[in-house]
């Protein structure tokens, strides 16, 4: 919480939050160029048991990054604990709204923070959402594109006879 009027992730329902950021993304498909792109990097949240937590740390009574600790999620349909799949919730609206969903990306968190719970795994992946304002976009693949790594190529070449396609030293490179 920033104190700020009017900040976007405080709402007190998913609907409203995604209403909210599609508004948000609709001024962003308006000021982009025709061949532009927008990526969105979202994560999700849980449904909560209905009633805000009105416990504090002493030591932190605005919680430990300057946040109010309670937030009241609700979505409808969802139980308490519930995963309410805000990223598909926004990604689809953002979809309703005119953008073109070009691709959804697990960004994998290789270190991520450690949370309290006992009764599931540890959140360690984020989504990517590739966004278009029209259907001819430009993309830079090559720029994206990862190297294959030495100790494949030679696992590879290993074990194939030499007329096979993966020969080479790298794939497709045969000569």
């Amino acid at each position: 919480d920033y104190g700020a009027d009017g900040q976007i992730g405080r709402e007190a329902t998913p609907e409203e939050y995604v209403s909210r950021i599609t508004a948000v993304f609709h001024e962003v498909k308006r000021v982009l160029t025709p061949e532009g792109t927008c990526w969105l990097n979202i994560a999700d949240t849980y449904c909560g048991t209905g009633s805000k937590a009105d416990h504090q740390d002493p030591k932190y009574p605005k919680g430990r990054n300057g946040q109010q600790v309670a937030v009241n999620h609700r979505a409808p349909g969802c139980k308490p604990k519930d995963l309410i799949g805000i990223p598909w919730l926004v990604a689809l609206a953002l979809r309703g709204d005119g953008w073109y969903l070009r691709s959804s990306i697990i960004w994998h968190k290789g270190n991520p923070m450690p949370e309290s719970t006992r009764d599931r795994p540890t959140r360690c992946y984020e989504y990517v959402f590739l966004l278009t304002k029209s259907k001819k976009y430009y993309y830079d693949w090559q720029a994206v594109a990862e190297p294959i790594a030495p100790t494949t190529a030679v696992r590879l070449k290993s074990g194939v006879g030499k007329g096979n396609k993966y020969a080479a030293t790298v794939p497709g490179q045969n000569q």
